[in-house]
């Protein structure tokens, strides 16, 4: 079956730990690979973008004897939806307690699963994959992730025929994506290597435990040297550059 009806979602926070682990690297390929596929939120878009820094000084701090700088950029994105209808529908959902995000917490989960819904009603989407490690999307157990059923009723009412399929890796996500549309996947890392960053990744503290006030001037400043002078880090620029899928094509 074609993937014209699928829509491929990455959480903020699996973009962000590609800067927190060595082997991160190993996932741009596959990424690249899927670019057609992949829908990136302008909300995913500016949290990466706040907290990219912090997220890589946390791998400096760790590993700074032996890192090699890992930088990219994620491009900006436009979205088919107006902003007044976006923020009048999360505003809604924020005001009713209703999943996904925190009360206290900013409104960026609610914005995203509105922009979603909206990506799924105008393009007559009917299958969609979730890569996240936030558990108000839904919850893996024995490898098989449930979606949040009140997310699910919300979705069935945009499409009554849809299917939902969420996992917590990159790696595990894209290659049921390429087997259940027929795409192609063949950028994929071995799986010596997928255990390899799901070590890195099960030994990772919460995002946003690194407080950049906190963080040694002298840290910052080699950060801020050696982006601009690797050319290892302009390459892994541009080939993060076409992940981001604009959905006015």
């Amino acid at each position: 079956m074609a993937a014209t009806d699928a829509l491929l979602f990455i959480d903020a926070n699996r973009y962000l730990d590609l800067y927190r682990t060595k082997k991160g690297n190993r996932l741009l390929a596959p990424l690249q690979e899927q670019v057609d596929h992949i829908f990136v939120t302008q909300q995913v878009v500016d949290e990466v973008q706040r907290q990219k820094l912090s997220a890589a000084a946390q791998l400096w701090v760790d590993e700074m004897p032996e890192l090699q700088l890992k930088t990219f950029d994620l491009p900006d994105h436009l979205f088919g939806t107006s902003p007044s209808a976006r923020e009048d529908a999360f505003r809604r959902r924020r005001a009713r307690g209703n999943p996904p995000g925190k009360t206290k917490q900013a409104v960026g989960d609610q914005l995203t699963w509105e922009q979603i819904l909206s990506e799924f009603c105008l393009r007559q989407k009917k299958r969609l994959w979730i890569i996240s490690r936030d558990s108000d999307f839904g919850t893996i157990y024995k490898g098989t992730g449930f979606l949040n059923a009140f997310l699910y009723e919300e979705l069935r009412r945009v499409n009554p025929n849809c299917e939902v399929f969420l996992f917590d890796e990159i790696r595990e996500g894209i290659k049921h994506f390429a087997s259940k549309t027929g795409v192609s996947a063949k950028q994929l890392p071995p799986e010596e290597v997928a255990k390899e960053i799901r070590r890195e990744e099960d030994k990772l503290p919460p995002l946003g435990w690194l407080v950049m006030d906190e963080v040694s001037p002298s840290i910052v400043n080699l950060w801020n040297r050696e982006f601009w002078n690797r050319a290892a880090s302009e390459q892994m620029a541009r080939a993060a550059a076409g992940l981001i899928k604009n959905t006015e094509d």
